[in-house]
């Protein structure tokens, strides 16, 4: 399932919704899908990925359940590290994992 890119917006609100009180933000994780199950169905959604402190296991495990069960998302990945220490990257509006090519 391919959504519009309105649709993609709202979606990714719902999710930093969710992870805002962990400390955590969302984005889109590329632009493709990955294959899950809903139901009895197979839906075909794109990945999404937290970025932020490491907020616990429990805590960890407790978002990705409600990502998954308030959201069309099938898989979450997370970007996570220590507490107190700086993100080891910079904020942009590409996502994850983008490569420029000069």
């Amino acid at each position: 399932m391919q959504f519009p890119s309105e649709r993609k917006v709202e979606i990714l609100e719902q999710i930093n919704v969710l992870a805002a009180p962990y400390g955590l933000r969302a984005e889109y994780l590329g632009n493709f899908s990955t294959v899950g199950v809903q139901g009895d169905d197979r839906s075909y959604t794109p990945t999404v990925v937290l970025i932020g402190p490491h907020p616990g296991d429990e805590d960890l495990a407790a978002l990705s359940r409600a990502i998954s069960n308030n959201t069309p998302v099938n898989r979450v990945t997370f970007e996570l590290v220590a507490a107190g220490k700086p993100l080891p990257f910079h904020t942009s509006l590409k996502p994850p994992a983008t490569t420029e090519i000069s």
